[in-house]
């Protein structure tokens, strides 16, 4: 397994605008690395640039211990999945799978015996003689997938390769790529605009925004411990509250004077924002916060309220929850661990 070292890279196309500006990045061996973010936010580029089809302006990438950043494409030892597979239909899926052990002049023998391990890693073992045109969008991923692991890159690349199938097959895809990825040991970068593939199937997330790297975590960290309003907002739904340090760990607010996670050295009376998500309030006769449902939308196992607390309307998502009705009086907590003060 290859780590991936990304070192001050930077790349305009038109010599004046950075689309990438200044990234520097570790990608551990092994690891299932996302690069997040919406159009236009660089990590399409960034793929590229770490594939072999562009060349940095400045910086360097490394494979490993061997600088790659002037290697061309075929010289890097990469598997690539795109969007739309780039599958032959004239060939049968084993004929697809093997066409890069060919290339690489393996022996017959060989080639046979790692096409049979892809297929029984991707769960097609029974496929090898179909052609492309009989299979499913998820089979066809999956023989995409096997064609890139069969000849044991260092690195695999994954270009949104969910963004062609429906809602469902590409939720159950996600546990597929990631067992998949795991099971052949391989380093992968992934790109893709989904955030809900991201938290679900990503070791770590490189959430980018304006050519620059926002936050870098885990899942976990970067949805519930936001850097900026930037990564909170694009994660997922966010109250986002004006905001003053008040001293010990609380802040003044619309809603009151609450204990928050507080980043080290914020003076008392700093402005600050102060991220709360939906999920982490809760309706309860011991609240403190006291509202009014304004609005709501009834989602089957769960509802989003909105509910009006002076004069600021917080979305409250409630499982499983109980008949309520616009003009209801409600209070609301929330633990100080879900009161995240953003740094920027």
């Amino acid at each position: 397994m290859t780590p991936v070292s990304i070192r001050a890279v930077a790349k305009s196309y038109d010599g004046t605008t950075r689309v990438l500006d200044g990234i520097d990045l570790d990608i551990a061996a092994g690891e299932l690395f996302f690069l997040l973010g919406g159009s236009g936010c660089g990590k399409t580029t960034l793929l590229r640039l770490v594939a072999g089809f562009i060349t940095p302006d400045a910086g360097t990438i490394r494979f490993g211990e061997r600088d790659v950043t002037g290697i061309p494409v075929e010289k890097r030892d990469l598997g690539m999945v795109f969007q739309n597979y780039a599958l032959w239909p004239h060939l049968s899926v084993s004929e697809n799978i093997s066409f890069g052990l060919e290339m690489r002049g393996i022996a017959t023998a060989e080639r046979t015996r790692r096409v049979d391990e892809a297929l029984e890693l991707v769960e097609l073992s029974d496929f090898g003689a179909r052609r492309i045109a009989e299979l499913s969008g998820g089979q066809q991923q999956r023989v995409a997938l096997a064609r890139a692991i069969v000849i044991k890159p260092q690195v695999l690349l994954l270009d949104e390769p969910l963004s062609n199938l429906d809602a469902r097959l590409r939720q159950s895809m996600r546990s597929e790529i990631r067992r998949i990825c795991k099971a052949a040991g391989v380093t992968a970068i992934y790109v893709t605009h989904d955030r809900e593939e991201a938290l679900s199937t990503a070791d770590r997330i490189a959430v980018m925004a304006g050519g620059k790297l926002a936050q870098i975590g885990t899942p976990r960290e970067v949805y519930e411990r936001p850097a900026s309003t930037t990564v909170a907002t694009f994660l997922g739904e966010a109250n986002l509250l004006t905001a003053m340090a008040h001293g010990n760990g609380m802040v003044a607010c619309a809603l009151g004077v609450l204990p928050a996670v507080m980043p080290e050295r914020i003076m008392t009376g700093a402005a600050l924002t102060v991220c709360i998500r939906p999920e982490r309030l809760r309706i309860s006769t011991e609240g403190t916060i006291a509202g009014t449902i304004t609005a709501q939308s009834f989602l089957g196992g769960s509802a989003a309220w909105t509910v009006r607390c002076g004069e600021f309307d917080l979305r409250v998502d409630e499982q499983a929850p109980p008949a309520r009705a616009i003009g209801d009086t409600v209070r609301l907590s929330v633990a100080r661990e879900d009161v995240v003060v953003l740094r920027s």
